[in-house]
């Protein structure tokens, strides 16, 4: 089974869909610190993202 790469847009989207019930946007995500979030699960998916979010 082969699965087609996630578009940066894709990438947001899911990312936004996971942030928003903690009332956050993806850049604001995006740019906190990594401590400063608020559960495990959120500091995990900053880490697996961080990089291919952050503004260029």
């Amino acid at each position: 089974m082969t699965t087609a790469p996630l578009t940066s847009d894709d990438l947001r989207r899911q990312v936004a869909d996971v942030v928003a019930p903690y009332g956050m946007t993806v850049d604001e995500f995006v740019a906190c610190d990594v401590d400063d979030l608020p559960s495990d699960e959120l500091r995990d998916l900053w880490l697996m993202v961080k990089a291919a979010l952050a503004p260029s």
